[in-house]
């Protein structure tokens, strides 16, 4: 791998959480190809304290590079602080 390419390669190291409110938010890289790349997601489960209580996410956003992902997990956070995130079944999210 050249040094360019090292330095666009996608970080699939990326693992960040923040518990908000009953809800824990969730961006990580994936290792594994999905549809024809690499990607990143971001996932809301819920939570209790520190502590994700259950893996059925309530909430989920793919994107395509490191860059997004990072932005997208704070805009998903203070989207989910001021409940203008609704579940899968169009419910609200109140943290």
């Amino acid at each position: 791998m050249t040094r360019e390419s090292q330095e666009d390669a996608p970080n699939l190291d990326l693992r960040i959480q923040e518990f908000i409110g009953r809800y824990c938010v969730s961006t990580v890289g994936l290792a594994v190809e999905h549809h024809g790349g690499k990607w990143f997601e971001t996932y809301i489960f819920p939570a209790n304290g520190e502590e994700i209580t259950g893996w059925l996410e309530v909430w989920g956003v793919r994107y395509a590079t490191e860059a997004e992902a990072r932005d997208g997990h704070e805009k998903v956070c203070d989207d989910l602080r001021n409940a203008r995130l609704k579940t899968w079944d169009d419910e609200v999210l109140e943290p």
